[in-house]
């Protein structure tokens, strides 16, 4: 095969494309559903955490308060957005998991497009902008996260979109560049920072005048205020009650080796799906960015890298298959796909061009069949420990008895008693989290709860600190996964 016969092949219609597109989707979201039904008997999802966005849509919807229990200001919603649109199916009706996941989905499909345009614009090159746009329809943890019930393919979906204004080559509508910011961050509270780094861009590097950057402050304002406004209400801060409780649980402090551990673990989920046969192409791009101080691509690596000092210094937790760092792997599929592009231009490595390709179709698909085993895997072990126990816990008490856990979807949505959060995420009298043990022993006896539900080797401290000064019989109310230790059975401690 000559240098030049790749780039010489006939160029796939956009209609083949998009037909490619919808089979690929097709597949593999019903090929995750089916795997966890399979392992379940009924489906679900594989984070207690999508669990309190539905309590928050329903409470939303039927009693116009966004919060867990009614009548109990919280600021628990970390993402007042995609819980807005969690209401939908409430108000009009319709099955509120199915809208959830076919919600996750569409916000899939409209990171692959967004993908498709920043590619397109950052470099010019439409096969390179399509194969961005296919892997991240085909990478399993995206997958995983359509299927989830949580906001993160909705934040990186309007993190691209906003990216890709920004740098569209005609003058952006300010106005739209600063509504797509100020809904990314009323996704996440992450997204601030977003909206921050595109203003700047937007002036300094853009050159927008007064009129343009008045116009980006308008559109970035109109989501946030409102948001503001509420948590100010509920919490006493404009940020919500979640931003501040997770610091508390996960990060008090600023430990310099957990920021190593971190920067090398948050590395290491970067490249974990088939932006680690880009690995090199991904060096080379990056390098190539940084060396031209104001082009266009350093805007999106500027993005990544402070997201992820952000969450090393304030967050530094990668749990969830490292979920909070899913709305990067499509820039990570950009750029290693560019640098892997330049790397074949220099070394001559046209020839093996194909082959390359067809060893990065196998390893994603290699990758979509273990993911579906994860993705069943992670429904199978919250439906037979936190949903378990929230029926456990509607059988055997009264729903005027208040319960205390460290994780309270389950226990929220499939309920209506008092609810104490011993990870202070809903809870705001115990933002000292599960590390304060005392604390929260204190705040259970003020509270006059009798029973606690925990999986003791989340929190060991703090189970330890239950079953001594406050807890009495230790019973397990939820069968263990199959994978599960003893350890990380779902217990119920109960007050002397």
């Amino acid at each position: 095969m000559s240098a030049n016969t790749a780039s010489s092949l006939p160029r796939p219609s956009t209609r083949t494309l998009l037909i490619i597109c919808g089979i690929l989707l097709a597949i593999t979201t019903a090929g995750y559903l089916a795997a966890a039904r399979a392992a379940t008997g009924a489906g679900g999802v594989p984070l207690d955490d999508a669990w309190i966005h539905q309590t928050l849509a329903r409470n939303l919807a039927w009693f116009g308060q966004m919060v867990i229990v009614p009548g109990e200001p919280s600021a628990a919603a970390t993402s007042p957005l995609w819980s807005t649109l969690l209401a939908v199916p409430y108000w009009l009706g319709l099955p509120p998991l199915l809208w959830a996941l076919a919600l996750g989905v569409a916000c899939l499909v409209g990171a692959a497009l967004a993908t498709h345009r920043l590619a397109l614009w950052l470099f010019g090159d439409t096969r390179l902008a399509w194969a961005a746009a296919l892997l991240t329809l085909a990478e399993w943890r995206l997958v995983w996260a359509s299927l989830s019930g949580m906001e993160t393919l909705l934040f990186g979906m309007l993190s691209l979109t906003a990216l890709g204004l920004a740098l569209r080559p005609a003058r952006p509508s300010a106005l739209l560049l600063g509504l797509v910011s100020g809904l990314t961050a009323a996704t996440r509270p992450e997204g601030l920072a977003l909206a921050a780094l595109v203003g700047v861009w937007l002036m300094v590097i853009r050159r927008a005048g007064p009129i343009l950057t008045g116009g980006y402050l308008l559109g970035a304002a109109l989501p946030l205020l409102p948001i503001a406004a509420l948590n100010l209400a509920q919490y006493g801060s404009p940020l919500p009650a979640t931003f501040f409780a997770k610091n508390a649980a996960y990060a008090p402090g600023v430990d310099l080796a957990r920021v190593a551990n971190f920067a090398g673990a948050a590395g290491a989920v970067l490249v974990r799906g088939p932006e680690l046969l880009l690995l090199p192409g991904l060096v080379v791009a990056i390098s190539t960015a940084v060396r031209r101080i104001s082009g266009p691509a350093l805007l999106p690596l500027l993005w990544a890298g402070g997201l992820l000092v952000a969450y090393a210094l304030w967050l530094p937790a990668l749990y969830h298959h490292g979920r909070y760092l899913f709305p990067l792997l499509p820039l990570a599929l950009i750029y290693g796909l560019r640098g892997s592009r330049l790397l074949a231009t220099r070394l001559a490595l046209q020839r093996v061009v194909w082959a390359g390709a067809a060893l990065l179709v196998l390893y994603t698909g290699f990758g979509l069949v273990r993911g579906a085993e994860a993705f069943a895997g992670n429904v199978a072990f919250i439906n037979s420990q936190q949903v378990w126990a929230a029926a456990w816990v509607n059988a055997n008490l009264s729903e005027a008895e208040p319960v205390a856990a460290h994780d309270i979807g389950a226990l929220s949505y499939f309920g209506s008693r008092p609810l104490i959060d011993m990870a202070g995420l809903a809870t705001p009298a115990s933002l000292a989290g599960p590390r304060d043990v005392q604390g929260v022993v204190t705040l259970l006896q003020a509270r006059r709860v009798r029973v606690a539900l925990m999986i003791p080797d989340w929190y060991p401290p703090l189970y330890q600190g239950l079953i001594g000064p406050w807890g009495g019989a230790v019973a397990a109310v939820a069968p263990p996964f199959p994978r599960t230790t003893a350890a990380q059975r779902m217990h119920a401690l109960t007050a002397q």
